[in-house]
């Protein structure tokens, strides 16, 4: 970006220049007072410098607005997106009495993914927001489901040493909803390297 703002100067002020230049030359061969010569001369410098300032301002105002939509996604990632990224990304997934596929939360990882959903409701995507306030906040914690989908970890001690949280209350996270966050964190953290 600094690059293009120098060579914007540059361009600039070799046509101001040029114009200057070509004023002079014309100036030369009219039949004019010296002092009319000199206001014209000075009016089109004063243009050319005007120019010039002009698309600094301008420069500075296009840094001034990238920067700020760089703090503005710094804060979003670091506020929101990160933390319920860690709580989410990692989540175990199993199928729940209907077969459908789902993410086991502990009612700490569903606090924090509530605490972080209703202090910057502002921040997350709308479709998500409303997903989490339709289906996920008001979730109760499913005990047996948690326990019964799952007996079959208890053969296995690795596996039930890995899998010891399907044996605490949980909570149930449809797998769309935590995909569709995911792939929403993904979007942020891009766009927050491409600028």
């Amino acid at each position: 970006m600094r690059t293009k703002r120098i060579k914007q100067v540059i361009t600039t002020s070799i046509i101001s220049l040029f114009i200057i230049l070509a004023t002079i030359i014309f100036l030369k061969y009219q039949d004019l007072r010296t002092t009319d010569n000199l206001n014209i001369l000075l009016t089109i410098a004063l243009v050319s410098i005007t120019a010039v300032e002009a698309l600094t301002t301008l420069s500075k105002y296009q840094i001034g607005n990238k920067q700020k939509r760089v703090d503005n996604l710094q804060n979003e990632l670091e506020k929101f997106y990160g933390p319920v990224y860690s709580i989410l990304h990692d989540v175990t997934y199993t199928k729940n009495k209907k077969g459908e596929e789902i993410g086991v939360l502990l009612p700490e990882e569903k606090s924090r993914l509530d605490e972080k959903f209703s202090t910057y409701p502002h921040i997350v995507n709308k479709e998500l927001y409303e997903h989490w306030s339709r289906e996920i906040r008001s979730l109760k914690i499913d005990v047996s489901a948690s326990f019964n989908n799952n007996i079959a970890l208890l053969k296995d001690d690795a596996m039930f040493k890995k899998n010891m949280k399907f044996m605490d209350p949980a909570f149930e996270i449809p797998k769309a909803f935590i995909l569709a966050f995911i792939q929403e964190y993904e979007r942020k953290v891009e766009a927050y390297r491409t600028l």
